[in-house]
């Protein structure tokens, strides 16, 4: 099992490292804790990006902007 750096995602994903990690803590982007580290097991992130995606086109994320309500948007 490959195990991700949340920098990992970030760069898989194209998205910043703060953007990848608020994902990460609000549950949206599955990951395990291992003491203080966060690790995204790839199979994971590659099944969630499946599930976010219909037809080669993006799917809406349901709720709010992950920004929202966060200080990553200020």
């Amino acid at each position: 099992m490959e195990l991700l750096t949340v920098l990992e995602v970030a760069r898989r994903l194209r998205i910043s490292r703060s953007l990848a990690y608020l994902l990460v803590v609000r549950g949206e982007i599955p990951a395990i804790r291992i003491g203080k580290l966060i690790r995204v097991p790839a199979d994971a992130l590659e099944a969630w990006i499946a599930a976010h995606t219909r037809g080669g086109k993006v799917a809406e994320m349901e709720g709010p902007a992950p920004w929202e309500g966060s200080a990553c948007g200020r």
